[in-house]
């Protein structure tokens, strides 16, 4: 039940991190907070216990997210298609990974909901990756759309967590 607890947190915290970012879609500097925090946290969560099988992939992940939000707020300007580009793989990464944790044994709807996360995800790395001039004009507003609707997803997963969470401990407690 603890993991159940730990699990619904993170997610929380995250989807409320990327709604509240993703609502101001004309800040580029807001979005590379998210993606350094969202970056840093992946690479704490490599090292917990139950994250055992995917520590390589987490770290991985984690250290793109940290290294595209570190671009932007030092070198906006100057790496703009570059970031584009960096933007691009670690989204396109970052959705392959939502997707192969759709297939994860979770209930159905946060299984749907991880799964058009990272559809999403991919979607976006692949307009950045193949425009990359365009992205760096639009990307915080392509990011913001983004962090919006997955944040909601998000959302929604921790919250049916700790629902599922408090209906098993009911079950538990009844003789």
């Amino acid at each position: 039940m603890e993991f159940a607890n730990c699990s619904a947190t993170a997610l929380i915290i995250t989807g409320a991190l990327a709604v509240i970012f993703g609502i101001d879609i004309s800040l580029l500097l807001i979005w590379d907070w998210y993606a350094l925090i969202h970056g840093a946290l992946g690479v704490i969560a490599a090292f917990r216990p139950e994250n055992r099988r995917s520590k390589g992939f987490l770290i991985f992940t984690g250290a793109l997210g940290v290294i595209a939000g570190l671009m932007v707020i030092f070198l906006p300007i100057e790496s703009a298609t570059a970031v584009a580009w960096f933007l691009g793989i670690w989204l396109i990464i970052r959705g392959v990974s939502s997707l192969i944790s759709a297939f994860a044994p979770l209930p159905i709807s946060t299984r749907i909901m991880v799964g058009v996360g990272g559809v999403l995800f991919i979607i976006a790395g692949i307009i950045f990756f193949n425009n990359p001039g365009s992205a760096a004009l639009a990307v915080s507003s392509i990011l913001g759309v983004l962090l919006l609707i997955w944040g909601g997803f998000t959302l929604g997963g921790g919250v049916w967590i700790l629902q599922a969470k408090r209906d098993a401990e009911k079950l538990v407690e009844q003789p």
